[in-house]
């Protein structure tokens, strides 16, 4: 007799509930690790982005504010310059008074020079203020653990901090040892991360129990495992709510527009790399200006540099504030005043923005394109795009007034992708299928398919490896196989098919308890139909909960049980939903 025959009922059954809870404990680790993944990377992309403001950009604004002062000194000298007409020095000192004038920053002349005072305070450290400020940001939008769970967390800091406490090292060896121990507790308690808190302890006091270990397993035993899994599962499920309400909190910020804002400018030739070109660009019409008037002084007569500017061959970039002479669409004066809030601390208001159409563009919309010169991907890093081809699908001017052309790559150019490159740009949801480039960079050449065959390869890459972060396999088979039924369709009409073709109304189901004001956890609701999507929350249906008729986002409903087909489905469709909304 086989001694899977000897087990009694009682014991087979919490051993397999000890191996759910163990396979659905994995799963959550690694949707959470994920969304810290996803809350790193953002807040990493957003401190670059404020260091860079308060370094770069600051640096050429103090340049930019120099100069314009220098100029307004030079042309108070232009009026004791003799054999220059009384109306040369009058424009001149129009231009000069211009220079001095309050927008010359747009409203962010206030913050730049409060910022500017700051820093040239003898006692500024600018490395210890950054970070206090970056710190101080974040905290704003984290979400803190209910007190119920705080005091959990406590119980097992407590537990971790006795143990590498470095008073209760033994030698200088492991006092070093506990000390840096201490520090990985403390971060992990202030920060709420009970996942970390979790694998110490687990590490250093307990191990997961192997069914296929040990030798006799009483029914207390498996028990008390399962009472111990079902916590942690508890304490993920915990974890996971608040770091996916974090990222949701952030993004839905100031500074999360700003992040996305400066993302997309950066894929059409805006962003901070153009923003600091435009300043560049300014600073050598400041440069030249000043050179203009040092020349007049010393000849005593107008300068050609300045007879230029007079007569308008050299682009204004007085009227109207810093970037006039660049296309308004590109840069406007919201766009500044947001980098003067970053500049100061503040928030990010507004988009960084790009430019319009190209008026009469070298590559038409829709024509094809190769790529002739050798071009880094931006979001592949390494990867060369020469001989890549493909379509224009748009153009644009840059800040610094380049055309830029918008290239989605052909479907044959996108089976060319090295998949190590594909999978890492996927991870990160970074945009694969195109690039801006140049004029330079490219050349003509004739088509390779149609507009509908690109579509289908790139859906098929994204659905292909969108979902290897999923552990389960055959639920991994199950969203590939949903959402590219038909890949030229988009997601919400693969779902809307698949979803009349399996759900069967009306059915019952339970509220999962994502929504701080949706229905309350494992609460009863009778789904009548499909009502239709919503971009913010993905599908709604309609039913009756307690008698009254509601619309609801269908990514919040679950079933009791975790063995029957609309499980499944609800599941799946919450996998997706995940990834693609704030839950």
């Amino acid at each position: 007799m086989s001694k899977q025959i000897a087990k009694s009922p009682e014991v087979l059954l919490k051993e397999a509930k000890i191996k759910e809870l163990q396979a659905l404990l994995k799963k959550r680790q690694t949707t959470l690790k994920s969304l810290k993944t996803r809350l790193k990377n953002m807040q990493t992309d957003i401190s670059e982005i404020s260091r860079r403001t308060q370094t770069e950009v600051y640096d050429r604004m103090v340049k930019m504010d120099t100069l314009r002062k220098e100029v307004a000194n030079l042309a108070k000298q232009l009026k004791k310059v003799k054999g220059m007409s009384e109306e040369d020095k009058e424009q001149l000192q129009i231009m000069a008074e211009e220079l001095m004038a309050e927008d010359l920053f747009g409203e962010g002349e206030e913050a730049f020079h409060k910022y500017r005072e700051e820093r040239e305070n003898p006692k500024f450290d600018f490395d210890e203020n950054y970070r206090a400020k970056m710190k101080d940001v974040f905290e704003e939008f984290r979400v803190k653990p209910a007190e119920k769970e705080q005091k959990d967390i406590r119980k097992v800091f407590i537990k971790l901090s006795n143990k590498f406490h470095p008073d209760r090292a033994k030698s200088e060896k492991e006092e070093k040892t506990f000390h840096s121990m201490m520090l990985q507790i403390n971060e992990a308690y202030q920060s709420g991360d009970i996942q970390v808190l979790l694998e110490l302890e687990r590490l250093y006091f307990s191990e997961d129990l192997d069914l296929n270990e040990v030798k006799e397993l009483t029914v207390d035993v498996l028990q008390k495992e399962i009472d111990r899994l079902e916590k942690e599962v508890e304490f993920i499920d915990s974890q996971v709510n608040r770091t996916s309400d974090e990222i949701g909190n952030l993004r839905s910020s100031d500074l999360g527009s700003m992040l996305s804002g400066v993302k997309k400018a950066e894929r059409h030739g805006g962003g901070m790399d153009a923003m600091t070109e435009g300043f560049d660009e300014a600073i050598v019409m400041l440069e030249r200006l000043k050179e203009g008037f040092e020349d007049s002084i010393k000849i005593g007569a107008l300068s050609p540099i300045l007879q230029e500017i007079l007569m308008g061959q050299v682009g204004g970039m007085f009227d109207d504030g810093l970037f006039d002479g660049v296309d308004d669409d590109e840069f406007d004066e919201e766009d500044m005043n947001a980098f003067m809030e970053m500049l100061s601390g503040g928030g990010f208001q507004g988009n960084a923005g790009f430019g319009g159409t190209v008026k009469n563009p070298k590559f038409k919309v829709g024509s094809s394109v190769c790529v002739k010169k050798s071009v880094k991907s931006e979001v592949m890093p390494g990867l060369n795009m020469k001989d890549w081809e493909g379509r224009v699908v748009n153009t644009h001017i840059s800040i610094g007034g380049k055309e830029v052309y918008e290239v989605e790559f052909d479907s044959v150019t996108l089976g060319q992708i090295p998949l190590k490159n594909l999978r890492e740009a996927i991870y990160e949801m970074e945009v694969f299928d195109e690039h801006d480039f140049s004029a330079n960079e490219l050349e003509k050449s004739k088509p390779r398919d149609k507009e509908q065959d690109t579509l289908i390869a790139y859906r098929t890459l994204l659905h292909t490896y969108s979902w290897d972060h999923v552990e389960d396999a055959k639920q991994r088979k199950r969203l590939q196989k949903i959402l590219l039924k038909k890949p030229e369709k988009t997601d919400i009409e693969n779902w809307e098919a698949y979803l009349i073709r399996n759900l069967k109304f009306p059915f019952e189901a339970v509220g999962k308890g994502c929504l701080v004001d949706g229905l309350p956890e494992a609460e009863y609701v009778t789904i009548e139909s499909l009502l239709g999507y919503n971009k913010e929350v993905g599908l709604i249906v309609g039913g009756d909960f307690d008698g009254q008729k509601i619309s609801y986002p269908m990514f919040d409903l679950t079933t009791e049980t975790e063995s029957d087909k609309l499980y499944e489905v609800l599941d799946d469709y919450y996998e997706w939903a995940f990834m693609n909304f704030d839950i």
